[in-house]
């Protein structure tokens, strides 16, 4: 109890869960006491590597920040598992704001970084998770499922169940992924936040009001830009216009797409043109680019071109593919194209060994069908 805790008191429950968490583990630590999963961030006897690991884990670090914590846990105790695998983990959520060009050497490195933590300790189920989670990354999603019930087998705690639940909504298992994210909700000791990946399954089952309320407890950055899929889901054109000005407002390289189409809302012919012609100019970049341009271009009804710009996307890097569920992709969905592409992301490999996505169903013919 010598440590001091200064938290925003908006969510009394988090903080109560902080701080138990940290004392219980530091306890533990300085008594060796426990097995490798009996707390989070277990597996280490260094005290200093494990609060660098907790303190990775704070809510309002940015991603560099949690890595260069991690670092400085496995320097600590290079043979630290949990911290080895979280640091892979971690660096496999870079991602997120990477280029294209970048992705598959930060895979990589995220992949060699878990599995180091899993040959020190096959055991952790930490490192079991991360390795899972980067598996699906690296397009072996049967290996992905497989590590996560070898994680759960070792521990069923929220963070293991709500990264599967990832797992399963990327591969178009939203159903499942649902299932998985309400379990691992009630795993909460104080009970309340929803898990942050559970807005994209209830967008894909048309659940506007429910994935808006899940969104708007993200970073606020993150909630303007998700609050502009879901728009664009509801097919409110006075919500999309909203939520396109709002975007402008705090992504200024995205503004260069939003601000011609706004001025030509009406006209989906001119707007396509401006999408086209935004794709091919190398000069604007943001990490969300293809996948703003494929929801726009489903909305305005060309479909070829959606699934065009979003398979570019996915191939290169999966963490948006849980888009390719939404309804304002349904027309996507059903394009022949469509299925050679889910068919190279090893999904159907996937769906024939564990199940099916919800909006995709086998045929007699060794063939299959989405809608």
């Amino acid at each position: 109890w010598s440590e001091s805790y200064n938290r925003e008191l908006e969510n009394i429950f988090e903080v109560q869960e902080d701080i138990a968490t940290s004392v219980a583990g530091s306890l533990g630590v300085r008594l060796g006491v426990g097995k490798v999963n009996a707390f989070r961030g277990a597996g280490t006897q260094n005290v200093e590597a494990y609060e660098a690991y907790l303190q990775s884990q704070g809510q309002d670090l940015s991603r560099q920040d949690r890595i260069r914590l991690l670092e400085r846990a496995v320097e600590l105790d290079p043979d630290y598992a949990a911290a080895w695998s979280l640091l892979g983990h971690r660096t496999l959520g870079t991602t997120w704001d990477s280029s294209p060009e970048e992705t598959a050497e930060i895979i990589d490195r995220a992949y060699s970084l878990a599995l180091h933590g899993v040959e020190l300790n096959p055991e952790s189920a930490t490192s079991q998770r991360a390795l899972a989670m980067i598996s699906g990354a690296k397009l072996d999603w049967i290996g992905a499922e497989e590590g996560f019930r070898r994680a759960i087998e070792l521990l069923t705690d929220r963070a293991i169940l709500a990264t599967y639940g990832s797992v399963l909504l990327r591969n178009g298992r939203t159903t499942e992924a649902l299932r998985q994210y309400g379990i691992a909700v009630s795993l909460e000791p104080m009970g309340g936040r929803p898990v942050t990946m559970a807005w994209h399954a209830s967008l894909a089952q048309g659940r506007f009001g429910e994935a808006r309320d899940i969104a708007n407890w993200q970073a606020t950055r993150n909630r303007i830009e998700n609050n502009l899929d879901i728009a664009l889901n509801e097919r409110d054109p006075e919500s999309v216009k909203a939520a396109m000005q709002a975007v402008s407002k705090t992504n200024v390289v995205a503004g260069a797409l939003y601000a011609p189409v706004l001025a030509e809302f009406d006209s989906p012919e001119r707007i396509l043109t401006i999408l086209r012609d935004v794709h091919l100019d190398e000069n604007l970049n943001w990490p969300r680019k293809h996948h703003d341009i494929s929801m726009l271009a489903a909305y305005f009804g060309d479909s070829q071109f959606a699934l065009e710009v979003k398979g570019q996307e996915v191939r290169n890097n999966t963490v948006r593919l849980a888009t390719l569920w939404y309804p304002v992709m349904s027309e996507v969905r059903q394009l022949p194209e469509f299925k050679k592409l889910v068919t190279e992301l090893n999904l159907v490999e996937y769906w024939r060994a564990y199940g099916w996505a919800d909006a995709c169903r086998p045929l007699s013919n060794n063939d299959f069908t989405c809608t």
